[in-house]
């Protein structure tokens, strides 16, 4: 397999570009509304949602743009997190989209959403020791670095997985963690 540095590069891009945004919206200027205000009666919002943009308070939809760039952070790093993300900034951009002539940039961002997503997640399998105190620590730390849930953590004392360890031995797995490949 090839180096994952360039989709890290990809996330990371996408990670400062929503850092920037957020960062930047954090001023009275967007946090009491006015930017919103300003947009508003300056008729740069419209298409079919400006009727419901209208009606609802500048600063509420102020501080929730915010809040969506300030979760899309860390959400699209977090993989518990990163389908909510994801669909929260498909609606954000989408939504921003049929308000404003932005051009193509908020296209641009969802395309970018493919670099978290993993086809390959999970295709390997870690067999350990769950009865271990050292390896149940080092499957803790090593879960810590493992961000795309790459690896399958599985304890091979569990009655459940004693069925699917086939190429290697129980005495192999007392004494060493064991990875297994989808190849």
């Amino acid at each position: 397999s090839g180096s994952v540095l360039p989709l890290r590069m990809i996330q990371v891009l996408v990670t400062l570009i929503y850092l920037f945004s957020f960062a930047s919206k954090l001023n009275q200027g967007w946090l009491d509304g006015m930017v919103m205000t300003v947009l508003i009666e300056d008729g740069r919002i419209g298409g079919i949602l400006a009727p419901l943009v209208r009606m609802a308070p500048a600063q509420l939809l102020s501080i929730t743009v915010v809040m969506m760039e300030g979760f899309l952070v860390f959400g699209l790093w977090n993989k518990r997190l990163r389908s909510t993300a994801i669909l929260m900034g498909l609606f954000m951009h989408i939504s921003i989209d049929m308000m404003m002539d932005v051009t193509t940039f908020g296209i641009q961002m969802m395309v970018l959403y493919i670099a978290f997503i993993d086809p390959v997640a999970s295709k390997t399998s870690v067999f350990y020791d769950g009865a271990c105190s050292l390896c149940t620590r080092s499957v803790r730390l090593l879960m810590l670095f493992d961000w795309f849930r790459r690896f399958t953590w599985l304890d091979f004392r569990d009655q459940r997985v004693r069925g699917l360890v086939r190429c290697v031995s129980t005495k192999q797995l007392e004494s060493q963690m064991v990875l297994v490949t989808a190849s």
